[in-house]
């Protein structure tokens, strides 16, 4: 696996979780959790060949998806 993409994933992800920590305006707000959380699905099926990885990232796409959302 390459260790680059993974520690990339998981800095943006830190990043993401920092700016939501210090967001003093409304677009920060909204920006910084979906960094945080597009990281995170990128995470969750880091595996390819991994049967469990695989599920596990369908079981989180389908149950994280929001009926009314936007994106």
């Amino acid at each position: 696996m390459a260790i680059r993409e993974f520690l990339l994933f998981v800095l943006t992800a830190t990043l993401g979780g920092m700016f939501l920590c210090s967001a003093n305006d409304l677009i920060t707000i909204f920006v910084a959790p979906k960094s945080f959380s597009l990281c995170s699905y990128l995470l969750s099926g880091y595996t390819k060949k991994d049967v469990r990885s695989n599920e596990a990232t369908m079981k989180y796409l389908l149950i994280s998806k929001q009926p009314n959302s936007r994106f």
